[in-house]
């Protein structure tokens, strides 16, 4: 039997679309998705559905949470993590065990991600894990930008001020941004709101806000901004990024087209995007080899290049994408 990522997708774009969703047996019909789960993050237009805000949120201190334990690869460490100076401590970064899953909840358990409807914002996925520990090896990609090729060795004149974790789910990645570097502006985006306002922002909220920055930060809080949708919709509200980070998010050829859209426009000229990945997505047609080659295609400028693999297990990447 082959391995097939629990997605629904369609299995070609000339074939109709099915109907169901099979998982162990459990179906659900896309045609009685409640309204509930269809909502403004699905809309063409950028509404104040779709933009979120952390005010009067109060995390429940009852909450269960768990902690991924960050380790730099010393041995892989392009400057010394000592000469970095954080906002907080970064050796850990911790998220809900059990958010509230929100107008989404009876697709939780029947599958992974529904292309449109659920983009599996509540999984904690296991590139993002490889891309946390690669920030921690290489602080000088979240504090400061490059300004030579991915090729050759970084130029440290460009700081970042402005970050964007792409599909963010639960917003590691931007978290870990804000607590290695205070002087940014992180925007979150998802494609769902219930995952925004559900996942996201508690986590941010338990990370970021209470962290005590030091002597030398510049800011007493990193800025956040939190928008919910497709990202046709709400890049219409993005800025120049230094810093885009994002993870499996090029899991199918639909997507790697948006993403290529969103780089080619709103990364910064001395900018760096890192996007994790697994190298194939068997059954959903995406992975890195697809996405590289697309960009190679492409007129954008943009340069890739594989900074970081794991052959263990199922083979993953991160790839990072600059002006050329």
């Amino acid at each position: 039997m082959s391995f097939k990522f629990n997605f629904y997708t369609p299995a070609d774009d000339t074939k109709e679309e099915p109907s169901t969703v099979d998982k162990e047996n459990s179906l659900i019909t896309i045609d009685t998705l409640s309204e509930s789960t269809l909502t403004a993050d699905n809309k063409n237009t950028l509404s104040a559905d779709n933009v979120h805000s952390i005010e009067g949120v109060v995390i429940d201190e009852s909450s269960e949470w768990l902690t991924v334990t960050l380790t730099p690869d010393i041995e892989h460490t392009s400057s010394p993590v000592s000469s970095v100076c954080y906002a907080g401590n970064v050796s850990s970064v911790c998220y809900l065990a059990n958010a509230t899953f929100g107008g989404i909840a009876s697709l939780i358990s029947t599958t992974d991600l529904i292309p449109g409807v659920y983009e599996g914002g509540f999984t904690l996925w296991e590139c993002t894990l490889d891309l946390l520990h690669y920030m921690v090896t290489h602080p000088e990609l979240v504090t400061h930008a490059t300004l030579n090729n991915v090729s050759s060795e970084c130029d440290i004149k460009h700081s970042v001020s402005n970050v964007l974790d792409l599909g963010c789910g639960a917003g590691l990645l931007g978290i870990l941004a804000c607590k290695m570097n205070s002087q940014t502006t992180c925007h979150f985006q998802d494609f769902n709101s219930d995952v925004i306002k559900n996942f996201t922002i508690p986590n941010y909220l338990k990370n970021v806000s209470s962290v005590k920055h030091t002597e030398h930060s510049v800011s007493s809080e990193c800025r956040a901004m939190f928008y919910s949708g497709d990202w046709s919709v709400v890049s219409s509200h993005f800025t120049l990024y230094d810093l885009i980070l994002a993870s499996e998010v090029i899991y199918n050829r639909a997507s790697q087209t948006k993403i290529l859209t969103i780089l080619s426009s709103h990364l910064s000229l001395h900018g760096v995007a890192l996007v994790a990945s697994k190298r194939h997505y068997f059954g959903v047609g995406g992975g890195v080899y697809d996405f590289i080659q697309l960009v190679s295609n492409s007129d954008s400028g943009l340069v890739c290049e594989v900074v970081w693999s794991s052959e263990g297990g199922l083979s993953r990447d991160i790839i990072m994408i600059t002006s050329g």
